[in-house]
Protein backbone atom coordinates (compact mmCIF):
# COMPACT_ATOMS: atom_id res chain seq x y z
CA UNK A 1 0.00 0.00 0.00
CA UNK A 2 3.16 2.61 0.80
CA UNK A 3 4.49 1.60 -2.68
CA UNK A 4 0.94 2.58 -3.93
CA UNK A 5 0.74 6.06 -2.30
CA UNK A 6 4.27 7.25 -2.83
CA UNK A 7 3.48 6.04 -6.33
CA UNK A 8 0.24 8.26 -7.02
CA UNK A 9 2.10 11.07 -5.23
CA UNK A 10 4.05 11.08 -7.90
CA UNK A 11 2.15 10.89 -10.25
CA UNK A 12 -0.30 13.71 -8.99
CA UNK A 13 2.92 15.85 -8.80
CA UNK A 14 3.82 14.70 -12.36
CA UNK A 15 0.42 15.73 -13.64
CA UNK A 16 0.60 19.06 -11.56
CA UNK A 17 3.60 20.50 -13.15
CA UNK A 18 2.60 19.23 -16.72
CA UNK A 19 -1.55 19.82 -16.07
CA UNK A 20 -3.38 20.50 -19.12
CA UNK A 21 -4.92 23.82 -19.44
CA UNK A 22 -8.92 23.20 -19.71
CA UNK A 23 -10.96 25.75 -21.88
CA UNK A 24 -13.56 27.41 -19.21
CA UNK A 25 -16.57 25.98 -21.29
CA UNK A 26 -16.12 22.53 -20.33
CA UNK A 27 -15.58 23.58 -16.70
CA UNK A 28 -18.36 22.94 -14.62
CA UNK A 29 -20.79 21.54 -17.13
CA UNK A 30 -20.86 17.90 -15.03
CA UNK A 31 -19.46 15.61 -12.61
CA UNK A 32 -18.04 17.35 -9.15
CA UNK A 33 -14.96 19.69 -8.29
CA UNK A 34 -12.23 19.00 -5.49
CA UNK A 35 -9.94 21.19 -4.54
CA UNK A 36 -6.61 21.25 -2.69
CA UNK A 37 -4.51 24.06 -2.82
CA UNK A 38 -4.23 26.44 -6.15
CA UNK A 39 -5.12 23.09 -8.28
CA UNK A 40 -8.64 21.64 -8.81
CA UNK A 41 -9.68 18.03 -9.96
CA UNK A 42 -12.56 17.18 -11.96
CA UNK A 43 -14.55 14.04 -12.57
CA UNK A 44 -17.74 13.29 -14.54
CA UNK A 45 -20.31 11.24 -13.16
CA UNK A 46 -21.00 7.66 -15.28
CA UNK A 47 -17.74 6.32 -15.89
CA UNK A 48 -16.61 3.14 -13.98
CA UNK A 49 -14.08 3.60 -10.85
CA UNK A 50 -11.82 0.93 -10.32
CA UNK A 51 -9.93 1.86 -7.29
CA UNK A 52 -10.44 5.27 -5.05
CA UNK A 53 -6.93 6.43 -3.11
CA UNK A 54 -6.84 9.55 -0.44
CA UNK A 55 -3.93 12.15 -0.76
CA UNK A 56 -4.13 14.56 1.81
CA UNK A 57 -7.56 16.28 1.90
CA UNK A 58 -8.34 14.47 -1.74
CA UNK A 59 -10.36 11.46 -2.47
CA UNK A 60 -8.56 10.15 -6.04
CA UNK A 61 -10.89 7.49 -7.83
CA UNK A 62 -8.24 5.84 -10.53
CA UNK A 63 -9.32 6.45 -14.51
CA UNK A 64 -10.42 10.02 -14.81
CA UNK A 65 -8.97 12.90 -12.77
CA UNK A 66 -7.71 15.63 -14.36
CA UNK A 67 -5.52 18.25 -12.86
CA UNK A 68 -6.14 21.64 -13.65
CA UNK A 69 -4.17 24.89 -13.61
CA UNK A 70 -5.93 27.71 -12.18
CA UNK A 71 -4.48 31.36 -13.25
CA UNK A 72 -7.70 32.58 -12.02
CA UNK A 73 -10.74 31.56 -10.06
CA UNK A 74 -13.49 30.09 -11.67
CA UNK A 75 -16.84 31.76 -12.67
CA UNK A 76 -18.56 28.93 -12.05
CA UNK A 77 -18.73 25.80 -10.60
CA UNK A 78 -21.18 22.76 -10.77
CA UNK A 79 -23.23 24.58 -13.38
CA UNK A 80 -26.26 22.20 -14.32
CA UNK A 81 -29.40 23.41 -16.58
CA UNK A 82 -32.40 21.22 -18.05
CA UNK A 83 -35.07 22.29 -19.83
CA UNK A 84 -38.98 20.70 -20.00
CA UNK A 85 -42.10 21.12 -21.93
CA UNK A 86 -44.72 21.97 -19.18
CA UNK A 87 -47.19 22.36 -22.24
CA UNK A 88 -48.22 23.38 -25.81
CA UNK A 89 -47.20 26.89 -25.10
CA UNK A 90 -44.63 26.85 -21.89
CA UNK A 91 -41.07 25.62 -21.30
CA UNK A 92 -39.25 25.65 -18.11
CA UNK A 93 -36.00 26.18 -17.76
CA UNK A 94 -33.97 25.12 -14.82
CA UNK A 95 -30.16 25.35 -13.71
CA UNK A 96 -28.13 25.55 -10.58
CA UNK A 97 -24.61 26.38 -9.67
CA UNK A 98 -23.07 25.05 -6.47
CA UNK A 99 -20.21 28.30 -6.48
CA UNK A 100 -19.67 31.65 -8.25
CA UNK A 101 -17.39 33.93 -8.50
CA UNK A 102 -17.93 37.26 -9.59
CA UNK A 103 -20.98 36.47 -11.38
CA UNK A 104 -22.96 38.97 -13.61
CA UNK A 105 -25.49 36.83 -14.18
CA UNK A 106 -27.36 34.42 -17.00
CA UNK A 107 -28.38 35.30 -20.66
CA UNK A 108 -30.79 32.59 -21.63
CA UNK A 109 -30.90 31.54 -25.64
CA UNK A 110 -32.87 29.80 -27.52
CA UNK A 111 -32.46 28.29 -31.13
CA UNK A 112 -35.32 26.83 -33.26
CA UNK A 113 -35.45 23.69 -35.29
CA UNK A 114 -34.92 25.53 -38.97
CA UNK A 115 -32.81 28.19 -37.43
CA UNK A 116 -29.20 29.32 -38.08
CA UNK A 117 -28.14 30.32 -34.21
CA UNK A 118 -29.15 31.20 -31.06
CA UNK A 119 -31.18 34.43 -30.18
CA UNK A 120 -31.12 35.83 -26.97
CA UNK A 121 -34.61 35.42 -24.16
CA UNK A 122 -33.77 37.09 -21.24
CA UNK A 123 -31.33 37.82 -18.95
CA UNK A 124 -31.02 36.65 -15.27
CA UNK A 125 -28.91 38.34 -12.42
CA UNK A 126 -26.82 36.38 -10.05
CA UNK A 127 -28.71 35.52 -7.11
CA UNK A 128 -25.39 35.63 -5.40
CA UNK A 129 -24.07 38.67 -3.19
CA UNK A 130 -21.69 41.12 -5.69
CA UNK A 131 -21.65 38.09 -7.67
CA UNK A 132 -19.60 35.69 -5.00
CA UNK A 133 -21.09 32.78 -3.41
CA UNK A 134 -19.51 29.30 -2.06
CA UNK A 135 -23.23 27.79 -1.51
CA UNK A 136 -25.56 26.06 -4.15
CA UNK A 137 -27.93 28.38 -5.97
CA UNK A 138 -30.67 27.55 -7.78
CA UNK A 139 -32.77 29.44 -10.59
CA UNK A 140 -35.67 28.89 -12.95
CA UNK A 141 -37.63 30.68 -15.70
CA UNK A 142 -40.51 30.23 -18.09
CA UNK A 143 -40.43 30.67 -21.91
CA UNK A 144 -43.52 31.12 -23.75
CA UNK A 145 -43.01 28.57 -26.64
CA UNK A 146 -45.83 27.30 -28.68
CA UNK A 147 -43.00 26.49 -31.30
CA UNK A 148 -44.68 22.73 -33.47
CA UNK A 149 -40.76 21.77 -33.82
CA UNK A 150 -37.77 21.16 -31.70
CA UNK A 151 -36.27 23.92 -29.50
CA UNK A 152 -32.93 24.37 -28.57
CA UNK A 153 -31.82 26.13 -25.27
CA UNK A 154 -28.78 27.00 -23.96
CA UNK A 155 -27.41 29.32 -20.78
CA UNK A 156 -24.39 31.95 -21.49
CA UNK A 157 -22.89 32.94 -18.32
CA UNK A 158 -21.80 35.95 -17.72
CA UNK A 159 -18.40 37.57 -15.52
CA UNK A 160 -18.75 40.96 -14.14
CA UNK A 161 -15.52 41.78 -16.28
CA UNK A 162 -17.38 41.12 -19.30
CA UNK A 163 -16.10 37.41 -20.09
CA UNK A 164 -18.19 34.44 -20.71
CA UNK A 165 -18.65 30.52 -20.89
CA UNK A 166 -21.80 28.28 -22.79
CA UNK A 167 -23.64 25.28 -20.63
CA UNK A 168 -24.75 22.40 -22.55
CA UNK A 169 -27.53 22.65 -25.12
CA UNK A 170 -30.66 21.67 -24.07
CA UNK A 171 -33.62 20.30 -26.28
CA UNK A 172 -37.18 20.05 -26.09
CA UNK A 173 -39.61 18.63 -28.54
CA UNK A 174 -43.15 20.78 -29.55
CA UNK A 175 -45.86 19.12 -28.03
CA UNK A 176 -47.02 17.44 -24.55
CA UNK A 177 -47.43 13.76 -24.40
CA UNK A 178 -50.75 13.40 -23.27
CA UNK A 179 -53.58 10.64 -22.95
CA UNK A 180 -56.45 10.97 -25.44
CA UNK A 181 -59.64 8.83 -25.50
CA UNK A 182 -62.63 9.50 -27.22
CA UNK A 183 -65.84 7.95 -26.20
CA UNK A 184 -68.71 7.35 -28.41
CA UNK A 185 -72.25 6.11 -27.83
CA UNK A 186 -74.70 4.51 -28.49
CA UNK A 187 -73.51 2.37 -30.81
CA UNK A 188 -75.34 1.67 -33.10
CA UNK A 189 -77.39 5.09 -33.01
CA UNK A 190 -80.85 5.89 -33.73
CA UNK A 191 -81.19 9.74 -33.36
CA UNK A 192 -78.21 11.41 -31.30
CA UNK A 193 -74.71 10.23 -30.97
CA UNK A 194 -72.77 11.47 -27.79
CA UNK A 195 -69.03 12.14 -28.11
CA UNK A 196 -66.93 12.65 -25.63
CA UNK A 197 -62.85 13.76 -25.56
CA UNK A 198 -60.68 13.16 -21.89
CA UNK A 199 -57.39 14.49 -22.02
CA UNK A 200 -57.93 17.30 -24.04
CA UNK A 201 -55.11 20.31 -23.09
CA UNK A 202 -57.15 22.84 -25.33
CA UNK A 203 -60.82 23.23 -27.38
CA UNK A 204 -61.02 21.17 -30.39
CA UNK A 205 -63.22 20.38 -32.65
CA UNK A 206 -65.17 17.31 -33.89
CA UNK A 207 -65.06 15.98 -37.67
CA UNK A 208 -67.70 13.68 -38.98
CA UNK A 209 -66.93 12.35 -41.86
CA UNK A 210 -69.13 10.16 -44.37
CA UNK A 211 -67.12 6.62 -46.01
CA UNK A 212 -66.31 8.93 -49.04
CA UNK A 213 -64.10 11.17 -46.48
CA UNK A 214 -66.29 14.21 -47.20
CA UNK A 215 -67.11 16.29 -43.95
CA UNK A 216 -70.95 16.05 -43.75
CA UNK A 217 -70.91 17.72 -39.62
CA UNK A 218 -67.76 19.92 -37.64
CA UNK A 219 -69.00 20.69 -33.90
CA UNK A 220 -66.78 22.56 -31.56
CA UNK A 221 -65.74 20.52 -28.59
CA UNK A 222 -64.43 22.03 -25.14
CA UNK A 223 -62.35 20.44 -22.34
CA UNK A 224 -64.19 17.97 -20.29
CA UNK A 225 -67.24 18.54 -22.60
CA UNK A 226 -69.91 15.99 -24.61
CA UNK A 227 -70.97 16.93 -28.04
CA UNK A 228 -74.36 15.43 -29.54
CA UNK A 229 -74.33 14.65 -33.23
CA UNK A 230 -77.92 15.02 -34.68
CA UNK A 231 -79.83 15.41 -38.05
CA UNK A 232 -77.55 12.18 -39.56
CA UNK A 233 -79.12 10.49 -42.14
CA UNK A 234 -78.94 6.23 -41.75
CA UNK A 235 -75.62 4.92 -42.60
CA UNK A 236 -71.55 4.58 -41.70
CA UNK A 237 -69.35 7.40 -40.74
CA UNK A 238 -66.44 8.61 -39.17
CA UNK A 239 -66.42 10.53 -36.20
CA UNK A 240 -62.57 12.17 -35.56
CA UNK A 241 -60.81 14.56 -33.41
CA UNK A 242 -59.55 17.84 -35.98
CA UNK A 243 -56.16 18.08 -34.56
CA UNK A 244 -55.74 14.32 -34.44
CA UNK A 245 -56.33 12.19 -37.03
CA UNK A 246 -55.59 8.84 -35.10
CA UNK A 247 -58.37 10.00 -32.60
CA UNK A 248 -61.33 8.78 -34.61
CA UNK A 249 -64.47 6.10 -34.14
CA UNK A 250 -66.14 4.50 -36.72
CA UNK A 251 -70.48 5.20 -35.94
CA UNK A 252 -73.71 3.56 -37.56
CA UNK A 253 -76.53 5.41 -37.60
CA UNK A 254 -79.90 3.59 -37.88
Amino acid sequence: MKNIIITLLTFFTITITNAQSIQRSVIGSAGTVYTSSAYKMSFTFGETLTNQYTVGSLKLNQGFQQGIIVSTPLPIVGLEFTAIRLNDNEVQLTWKTLQEINNKGFYIQRQLQYEGDFSPLQFVNSQAISGNSSTPLNYSTIDANDYSGNSYYRIKQEDLNGKFMYSLIRSVKGETTTNINMQVWPVPAKEVVHVKIEGLQKDDQILVLDMSGKIVQQLPIQVHATVQLSNLIPGHYIVRLASDKTMSQKIVVQ
